[in-house]
């Protein structure tokens, strides 16, 4: 049996989607568990009307304790010997958890993940459309495979594991002595080396098996001074757990490659945030930004690093933030993003 744990605060538009893309899986083995997590809208009544419809599907209501604390309450109480996860306003297509399932009994990987497709300004998300759609990874890039833990991590730093949880089918015993961290944001990076150290191996499906809505004021379209804080928490977290494990899983190399994409991580969202006009506690953001900046420039050799970093790290330290701004407006629209700004 598989349990689909999801987590729901005030998706009203998007809940039904969700739910009626689980109930008609090709695999029908299921526990299905709705978290509300205190909606103030109509989700909870969703929940509560679809539970009576189905009885795979189980409701817990709790009073608002972030997206991380409601996927725990789901774990804790769930029953299947596979567990996935599922975001309140995502879709899954139809054959998705056959295909994951058959994978992970076959290869007798602990973790399988799939790619996922973004949909971007839709209220319905096509599954027939899902090849059209942007994803996660390069098209150029074959990732099919079996990889033990060894190979997994490095491509885990590299990118060529994602770190979200919601596209993959996980061995319950993955779960054991792990859970997410509650009280931040940008669960998913923080947890998802640990995930992998919990496994022996990964199995990688390299197809869209997952539709992604990418809507205004989610958590990762959503530059606040909390996001901003928790993403720089959970990159710090990382960067830890790496060094904890080297040189068993990760050498020189690798810790160097993880500061320096942090520091072009970290100049492009300063650039971002120093562009925008409408951020709230701006100069906030800004400060806590530089503050991190400095602390990773200390750590790496900017010689090394690509042309554009040097031009913007250059920028950095000697142009005022607001000028920073206007040049970042001026350069983005003629050579596209100046640096690569993750939110997710």
């Amino acid at each position: 049996m598989i349990s689909v744990i999801v987590p729901i605060f005030n998706v009203e538009p998007y809940l039904e989607e969700a739910i009626e893309s689980v109930l008609h899986q090709t695999y029908t083995d299921l526990e299905i568990i709705l978290v509300d997590d205190g909606s103030t809208d109509g989700s909870g009544e969703i929940c509560d009307r679809y539970q009576k419809k189905d009885s795979r599907i189980k409701v817990i209501h709790q009073e608002n304790r972030g997206l991380s604390a409601a996927r725990n309450a789901g774990i804790d109480i769930c029953k299947g010997e596979m567990i996935a996860f599922l975001d309140s306003d995502d879709a899954l297509c139809k054959d998705m958890l056959q295909k994951m399932s058959d994978a992970m009994l076959k290869s007798g990987a602990d973790i399988v993940e799939c790619d996922f497709a973004s949909y971007k300004g839709v209220h319905y998300m096509d599954p027939q459309k899902i090849e059209k759609k942007k994803k996660c990874t390069s098209p150029e890039v074959n990732r099919t495979g079996l990889y033990q833990k060894r190979e997994a991590f490095p491509m885990k730093l590299y990118g060529k594991i994602t770190p979200n949880v919601c596209n993959k089918l996980y061995n319950r015993k993955i779960w054991n002595s792990i859970r997410f961290h509650e009280g931040h944001n940008f669960e998913d990076l923080n947890i998802s080396l640990p995930l992998l150290g919990e496994a022996e191996s990964i199995y990688i499906l390299d197809e869209p098996l997952v539709m992604r809505r990418i809507r205004s004021g989610s958590i990762t379209t959503t530059h606040t001074f909390e996001n901003i804080r928790d993403l720089q928490l959970a990159y710090i977290h990382c960067f830890e757990y790496i060094q904890s494990h080297s040189p068993e899983y990760f050498d020189e190399k690798d810790l160097s490659f993880a500061l320096t994409e942090r520091y072009t991580t970290l100049l492009g969202q300063y650039y971002y945030i120093c562009s925008c006009h409408r951020i709230p506690e701006k100069k906030k953001c800004i400060a806590l930004l530089r503050k991190y900046i400095f602390d990773v420039k200390n750590r790496i050799d900017i010689r090394e690093c690509n042309w554009r970093v040097q031009a913007a790290s250059f920028i950095y330290s000697f142009v005022p933030s607001y000028i920073s701004g206007m040049i970042y407006r001026i350069y983005r629209p003629l050579r596209g993003f100046m640096l690569k700004v993750t939110f997710r």
